[in-house]
């Protein structure tokens, strides 16, 4: 994921997600619920833990490196 997230100038889409959080209760730790997006490629989940958040985001954009051969 090298090419991917980059930190020099503006961010870029590729790198971009919307994250939706939903109240359930007290959020402590890993307990966090809510929805995901991908804004380029428009992939969504939802998600129960810190853990499956993030496991989506690194998924996504190794498959987004994939794809452009970076």
């Amino acid at each position: 994921m090298a090419n991917t997230f980059n930190t020099d100038g503006p961010p870029s889409r590729d790198a971009a997600f919307v994250v939706h959080l939903t109240h359930a209760g007290d959020a402590t730790g890993d307990q966090v619920h809510g929805r995901v997006e991908h804004v380029r490629t428009g992939r969504a989940a939802s998600f129960d833990s810190m853990h499956a958040l993030l496991t989506f985001m690194r998924e996504t954009l190794a498959a987004l490196d994939a794809e452009t051969g970076a």
